[in-house]
């Protein structure tokens, strides 16, 4: 038996309807007809989930970044003059940025 037309077949009998054979196969032609066009009447099969889209895009991009900074501190070595901070005091006692690393506390 058609999957629409059992279906249609079940909520008319639990509804109490009477319906011929005839009139159950078009109102399950009908429902089918209208579950295949949902995605689209609704925008589902056209336009994916922009939320779950951005997520993951945010997702592939953060960890690219911790990627990169994992190869960049596996390449580079502790700056001695900042000891990692990429802060310095001047001979006047106020912070400045590192010389030797540029503020990246790495070299």
């Amino acid at each position: 038996m058609d999957y629409w037309t059992e279906c249609i077949e079940i909520a008319f009998e639990e509804s109490g309807i009477a319906a011929t054979k005839e009139q159950i196969e078009n109102v399950a032609g009908c429902v089918e007809g209208a579950h295949e066009n949902y995605g689209m009447a609704h925008g589902h099969d056209a336009i994916p989930n922009p939320v779950e889209s951005r997520a993951q895009e945010e997702l592939r991009e953060l960890k690219a970044e911790q990627e990169r900074q994992r190869q960049w501190e596996y390449s580079t070595k502790p700056c001695k003059e900042c000891t990692t901070t990429g802060i310095v005091q001047d001979g006047w006692g106020r912070d400045v940025t590192c010389d030797n690393c540029g503020g990246k506390g790495r070299c």
